[in-house]
């Protein structure tokens, strides 16, 4: 079976050439790391973000638990266990993930797993399909998705 090609136009010396990839815009990697560095402007919001990534500030805000909290899913190794349980068992057809709520029996595009017996592992495959409004109820959240 052969490969797809796409016929392009370099970006940096303007010749004709046969792609490999759909979104391949230069015809070799001299013509690529040229055009990069000439226009460094592109790239300068990546690298002003590593730059202070790695300053003190940007290490001292990583540590911070509000960084921790905000790009940590699950609070306890339990619950992402349990959710990871989950997303396998859909994956491999174990579980099958209703288009309704069990609770209000409404139509959602996407409904949650609730782990109503808590997160032990004999109960990762215990849970209710809920829509995001029930779910939220279910775990006492009021309407901004804060605990009372």
């Amino acid at each position: 079976m052969m490969r797809a090609q796409y016929p392009k136009v370099c970006l940096e010396c303007g010749s004709n050439f046969m792609a490999k990839l759909a979104r391949a815009k230069f015809c070799t990697y001299r013509c690529s790391h040229n055009f990069l560095h000439r226009n460094s402007d592109v790239l300068s919001k990546r690298s002003a973000r590593k730059r202070w990534r790695q300053s003190e500030q940007g290490i001292a805000h990583r540590k911070e638990k509000v960084y921790r909290e905000a790009h940590n899913r699950y609070t306890t190794p339990a619950k992402s266990s349990a959710a990871y349980s989950v997303l396998v068992a859909i994956r491999s057809g174990l579980l099958f993930r209703p288009k309704t709520c069990e609770n209000c029996f409404s139509a959602h595009e996407y409904i949650h797993a609730h782990h109503h017996l808590g997160y032990e592992k004999r109960h990762h495959l215990d849970v209710k399909w809920l829509c995001p409004p029930c779910h939220a109820l279910a775990h006492g959240w009021n309407g901004r998705r804060e605990k009372p």
